[in-house]
């Protein structure tokens, strides 16, 4: 009985992320429809070239402590809270860093103009720590409340994004849709969730 019973609740979640990834690629898809009609194509690259220059230190700022959340045996809450500080701290030296590296690394590439938009583009650092709260979810096997967030977001991102693109933005409607789908989701979460991590620091579990 329990084993069914387990089968059935991965069996549903799968398929809540299953349906969760088809409404992202549907959503996305219809908000970059709307914005190649309304837009310069070449924006597009402009704001994609100043986010691959942000993904230089966004790997950095993921140290991948959910994973230890949702299979780990200790506390779940204590390791949330260490984990959540960690990233924060990383979070807010890289975009420091990005700050003061970005002048230079536009003028090198000859695109001073898009200083500001890779300094912007660097706040979206914080989503890796302010995201964390879904990780309880995942671990106990709740998909609905760990997807959905991104869904609204996602909803909620597109009608504003189209509304500043169809408002004359241009370039900045388009660093709207990156930066609100990721606030709004961390929103969200922090809106929704049972416990919220808080600061702390214990270098065992750090460490761990």
């Amino acid at each position: 009985m329990v084993k069914n019973e387990v089968v059935k609740h991965v069996s549903r979640g799968a398929k809540i992320v299953s349906a969760s990834v088809l409404a992202q690629f549907t959503i996305g898809f219809i908000v970059q429809v709307i914005l190649a009609r309304t837009l310069e194509p070449s924006l597009f690259g402009e704001v994609a070239f100043a986010a691959s220059i942000g993904l230089i230190f966004n790997g950095l700022t993921n140290s991948a402590g959910d994973k230890y959340i949702i299979h780990g045996d200790a506390d779940p809450h204590e390791i949330l809270d260490n984990v959540f500080t960690f990233e924060l701290a990383l979070s807010i030296v890289f975009i420091i860093i990005m700050f003061f590296l970005a002048p230079f690394a536009m003028e090198w590439a000859d695109k001073p103009e898009s200083t500001l938009v890779v300094q912007i583009l660097a706040f979206s650092y914080f989503y890796n720590p302010l995201s964390k709260p879904r990780c309880l979810y995942e671990r106990d096997l709740d998909y609905y409340r760990a997807k959905y967030p991104l869904i609204l977001a996602q909803v909620l991102s597109a009608f504003l994004t189209i509304y500043f693109a169809f408002n004359g933005l241009g370039l900045w409607s388009l660093v709207v849709w990156r930066m609100s789908t990721l606030l709004a989701e961390s929103i969200i979460l922090w809106m929704i969730a049972s416990y919220r991590p808080k600061i702390a620091w214990d270098w065992r579990v750090v460490r761990g």
